[in-house]
């Protein structure tokens, strides 16, 4: 059996007093994902937009903030996920696997040169308040020339948290958000209205 969850639109604009801590384990991976359910539905972490990290903006090199030299735009725009048994960790810990599929919307911007997109986005595992580990992804799109937008969904990533004693309650939380220069956040929380990240389906 499989849970599972659904989240639209991820904008949870919550400031976050984290601590980071890169542990051993090894929970974020991109491969290649077999079957390893053996049967109970284990319950699924929760899964939150840090602050200003749902939106991207990218701008011509070198020049202001100004609309005439926005190259793209780009926003989470959902999550899905599933949540099963995974196999035992190599401290035989029993392990609960979800599946993460992220989609993304891309907007032209009157700067644009290319067609080509690439937005480096991140999955965090965190438990009471502390990064166990966090690895950033590329999406990679392409805009033709007579697509002023685009909507895609980003390949499924696999991550592996280890099983409470309670399958009904999952310790962890996932961030996930657009791995942002620091010019890219401090504009986001300048100017982006800020508002509730809404789940459904958990």
């Amino acid at each position: 059996m499989h849970g599972s969850f659904l989240t639209t639109p991820p904008k949870f604009f919550q400031r976050l007093g984290l601590t980071t801590l890169f542990a051993s384990l090894a929970l974020l991976s991109a491969c290649a994902d077999p079957d390893d359910s053996t049967g109970f539905a284990p319950a699924c972490p929760e899964v939150e937009v840090p602050l200003g990290t749902g939106d991207i903006y990218t701008w011509e090199p070198g020049k202001d903030q100004d609309l005439s030299h926005l190259i793209q735009q780009a926003q989470i725009i959902e999550v899905n996920g599933v949540c099963r048994e995974s196999k035992p960790d190599e401290k035989k810990r029993p392990m609960t696997r979800v599946d993460v599929s992220i989609s993304f919307r891309v907007d032209r911007g009157p700067a644009s040169q290319s067609d080509q997109i690439n937005l480096p986005y991140f999955i965090a595992a965190v438990k009471d308040g502390k990064i166990i580990n966090k690895k950033v992804f590329p999406s990679e799109g392409t805009l033709s020339n007579r697509n002023e937008n685009i909507v895609f969904k980003a390949p499924v990533r696999y991550i592996d948290l280890p099983t409470g004693s309670d399958l009904q309650v999952n310790d962890y939380t996932l961030m996930i958000g657009f791995q942002l220069t620091e010019a890219q956040l401090k504009y986001n929380r300048e100017h982006l209205e800020r508002e509730k990240f809404t789940r459904h389906g958990f």
